[in-house]
């Protein structure tokens, strides 16, 4: 094989493909222009993709795939090799496809992963597994209330409800709220607490895909054991080569061409991410959930008081682990400030407590830092009253950041609309329809009437 041979298929490899390809429309666009060429491939009366490209008049910004690159070297060897097979031996042409198409893999970043919380050898489980997918949206059912119109107390879920909603949420990627309300034959003016936060219930995605993906096939996903599905889903999160994934589809799990290529579809669709909890801690707390438990009073019940405090046995390491940082400049200021901490621990004994100053706050004089303190002070103690207000009047235990804000100036104004002088009944702070915040600027400061 010529030396320009070799240098033009290096230079035009092709598209191969990792879950970790980067921009998804930008991956479209490629994955639709090697559509088009595979094609025109079919169509014409081409044996290799540089006879097609050869034939147009741009020839830049065409995307091919790398299946095509290395067809065409096959045809290129087998071509020349009869002329020369002494020379052109099978063990150089393996020494030569290496060295044109090799890759090198994506570096692993596993082991940046986090330690879970509570079983502190393991590392945080992955998001795309089924069990944090559950783990996450039954955070969401235990902790979701829905308040009664007439009385305006609020209650948890019926068991007879979550298990409706589970169906759901099993079957789909997201579920909004006014889906939600339709399962539950719920009107659409019923006040749901976690609706203020956020307009949906993330679903297993994971499950959701494979099942989308193999629905019309002969292997349903439903089909497969919960071990199968635990297998296959982990081998597609581990798998970063396209071209692996494939054989590993085909080999072992014996799907077919149509079969593999729609997984390819869920192998770049997978969630990224970990969850807060290693599988095994999940696996512990999970069926206390499941049972009606919020995820507190699992985490109590499975490890005990969860509640980490500083103390004897927390003290700060006396180096940092470089693996964890990857910032140098905020690597090297947290050494400085780990060598000054140790120095006064060593000195002083262990501190009740270390406060942190910023520096924006360093120029501030100390009337102006205990003014802040004070305000902060009021803050916190303004917050907690709004926690009991809406604990002893609605029994609401959540209360959002909105709706303490909601309280606050509600009660700077007097109880009453700034706009009518009306009375606001408590009522109304939970009425999105009748009470909203607004930002009004005075004249004084606005300089003019207009908005």
């Amino acid at each position: 094989m010529r030396s320009g041979v070799r240098s033009t298929i290096c230079q035009n490899g092709g598209f191969l493909s990792n879950r970790k390809s980067g921009d998804a429309n930008e991956d479209g666009k490629v994955l639709g222009g090697i559509a088009r060429i595979r094609e025109e491939l079919a169509s014409g009366n081409f044996k290799t993709i540089g006879q097609l490209l050869s034939t147009k008049e741009k020839k830049r910004k065409h995307f091919t795939h790398r299946a095509m690159t290395e067809d065409e070297f096959e045809s290129i060897w087998s071509t020349q090799s009869a002329f020369d097979p002494t020379l052109l031996t099978d063990d150089l042409k393996m020494r030569v496809k290496n060295t044109i198409f090799y890759q090198r893999p994506l570096r692993s970043q596993r082991g940046l992963i986090g330690k879970c919380s509570f079983e502190t050898d393991k590392k945080r489980c992955d998001l795309a597994r089924q069990e944090a997918q559950r783990f996450r949206y039954w955070q969401d059912l235990n902790n979701l209330q829905i308040q009664n119109r007439a009385t305006l107390n609020w209650r948890i879920l019926k068991d007879v409800e979550k298990e409706l909603l589970v169906k759901e949420l099993e079957n789909i990627e997201v579920l909004k709220y006014e889906k939600l309300r339709k399962v539950l034959k719920l009107d659409d003016d019923v006040r749901i607490n976690l609706e203020a936060n956020d307009k949906k219930i993330k679903g297993n995605s994971t499950a959701y895909q494979f099942r989308k993906a193999l629905k019309k096939t002969d292997k349903p996903w439903d089909d497969f054991t919960a071990e199968q599905q635990d297998r296959l889903i982990e081998e597609l999160f581990r798998i970063d080569n396209e071209l692996a994934l494939k054989r590993r589809l085909s080999e072992h799990w014996q799907f077919d061409d149509e079969q593999i290529h729609k997984l390819e579809g869920v192998w770049h669709k997978l969630e990224d991410g970990y969850s807060r909890l290693s599988l095994k801690a999940i696996r512990k707390v999970l069926p206390l959930m499941m049972a009606g438990k919020r995820y507190d009073e699992a985490a109590s019940e499975a490890y005990g008081d969860h509640r980490k405090t500083f103390g004897a046995g927390n003290s700060l390491k006396l180096q940092l682990p470089p693996k964890d940082l990857r910032n140098p400049i905020v690597f090297k200021a947290l050494c400085e400030v780990r060598k000054v901490v140790n120095a006064i621990i060593r000195k002083h004994k262990l501190p009740d407590e270390i406060r942190l100053e910023m520096a924006r706050d360093l120029k501030l004089t100390k009337i102006q830092k205990e003014r802040s303190m004070k305000q902060q002070n009021e803050n916190k103690r303004i917050n907690v009253q709004a926690e009991e207000f809406f604990k002893q009047k609605f029994n609401l235990e959540n209360v959002s950041s909105t709706d303490k804000l909601k309280y606050r100036l509600w009660k700077e104004s007097g109880e009453r609309c700034p706009y009518t002088g009306k009375n606001s009944p408590p009522e109304s702070l939970l009425d999105d329809g009748l009470v909203d915040i607004e930002h009004i600027i005075r004249t004084a400061s606005a300089l003019t009437i207009r908005i």
